[in-house]
């Protein structure tokens, strides 16, 4: 992940996702849940939310992308953001994740 984060050509990668918000009331109480659901079909290369879970768990990755909260239901393209670097090397040592609207008109990312 660093190694691609550090590159010229990030472009290589996209991970897309289909952002839902369901309710329901049950015996227990008053439940909400927020589900990204990644969409193979325009996704490619390496995965983003996969690595997040992999590095600090699933709990940590969604505290990581930082307007989660913010957006509606939609289609989303998950973008690394807000890059830190290690002082010494300058390599990228710490980011965070932000969905942005994806659009598709004819095939093509616009």
């Amino acid at each position: 992940m660093l190694s691609k984060l550090n590159s010229k050509n990030p472009s290589h990668d996209r991970t897309v996702v289909r952002v839902t918000t369901s309710s329901w009331m049950d015996d227990r109480g008053l439940h909400t849940k927020r589900s990204l659901n990644i969409l193979k079909r325009y996704s490619f290369g390496h995965n983003l939310l996969k690595e997040e879970c992999s590095i600090s768990g699933a709990e940590d990755a969604v505290r990581n992308i930082t307007n989660l909260h913010d957006i509606p239901d939609g289609v989303y393209h998950v973008v690394p953001d807000n890059f830190s670097r290690d002082w010494e090397t300058g390599y990228i040592d710490d980011w965070e994740l932000r969905l942005v609207p994806f659009t598709m008109t004819c095939g093509i990312n616009q």
